[in-house]
């Protein structure tokens, strides 16, 4: 996956392999201070491709739209994007000291989320967000395949059980933002 510099929106991804399981990650960071239409925009086209992958897909981070409020302009985009990009958002919670959502953990139509537990924050004056995750069948398989736990902490920083990784030429071909 190729991700390029932005000052915009911070990115970084992994594919993790495991057995016959992957999941690719993907970490986003937008400073607070970088607004506009083409942070969204960026994030549409980012979205557009992840729907069309045929395996499980973790979007997570802070991308500092207030997600909890529909009435602001990049917030009812970011809402329309994925709708149109069959993906869901599962955080409902405050992650933001200020009492907003502004932190994601996005999946495309491969991955269950099982649960989110949003801690309160810590170490920064954003929420820990710890998830699970199951992996959905495709149509060809009839049974859920695999389980694991991740949690997110932000800004852009993924933690994830020790898995095998490998393939990382892979990533360079996915994004371009």
């Amino acid at each position: 996956m190729q991700m390029n510099y932005s000052p915009e929106l911070e990115s970084g991804a992994v594919k993790l392999e495991y057995k016959s399981h992957s999941l690719l990650v993907l970490c986003l960071y937008r400073p607070s201070r970088c607004a506009g239409k083409d942070v969204v925009d960026k994030i549409s086209s980012m979205l557009k491709k992840v729907r069309s992958l045929s395996y499980p897909v973790v979007i997570t981070g802070d991308i500092n739209i207030h997600y909890d409020d529909p009435s602001e302009l990049q917030t009812s985009r970011l809402l329309q994007m994925l709708v149109t990009n069959q993906l869901d958002q599962h955080v409902t919670d405050a992650t933001h000291v200020g009492g907003h959502t502004v932190d994601i953990i996005i999946t495309n139509s491969r991955v269950n989320i099982l649960d989110v537990d949003v801690q309160p924050p810590s170490v920064s004056d954003h929420s820990l967000a710890v998830w699970s995750y199951q992996e959905r069948p495709t149509t060809k398989s009839k049974q859920v395949r695999s389980s694991g736990v991740c949690t997110s902490v932000c800004p852009s920083v993924c933690h994830t059980p020790i898995l095998y990784l490998n393939d990382l030429t892979y990533l360079k071909t996915f994004l371009t933002i």
